[in-house]
């Protein structure tokens, strides 16, 4: 588990999904400890990779951004980032700056996540 100032991340595998949780708030502060523990996780593996923010409670333009540079770099090496169960604060930043048009981000899970 990462742990750098307000934002929390745990990787979690289930068979072959890998889902990463985050908690806290994703902003200036933060961001750059999101994309480090992302870059821990690219291990060369195809396949979809999951951010659970469900945790997030506040994310700023910048957190925002960050997102977009993480799922950028998955698909630079093949892979696909699905972003879980945004908070109400969270999809309101993503709207706003038209990344839910652009990235795959889905509302509060209905348990399928190998889709």
């Amino acid at each position: 588990m990462a742990k750098e100032g307000l934002l929390r991340c745990r990787l979690g595998r289930d068979g072959a999904a890998e889902t990463l949780y985050v908690s806290g708030e994703l902003d200036l502060a933060t961001a750059p400890a999101l994309e480090r523990t992302v870059a821990r996780t690219l291990d060369g593996q195809g396949g979809k990779f999951f951010l659970d923010v469900s945790a997030l409670t506040f994310v700023d333009s910048t957190g925002a951004r960050a997102l977009l540079h993480v799922h950028n770099k998955f698909e630079s090496v093949g892979r696909r980032l699905v972003i879980l169960s945004p908070t109400r604060p969270v999809w309101r930043v993503l709207r706003i700056m038209g990344l839910d048009q652009v990235m795959d981000v889905r509302p509060a899970s209905n348990g399928d996540r190998a889709s």
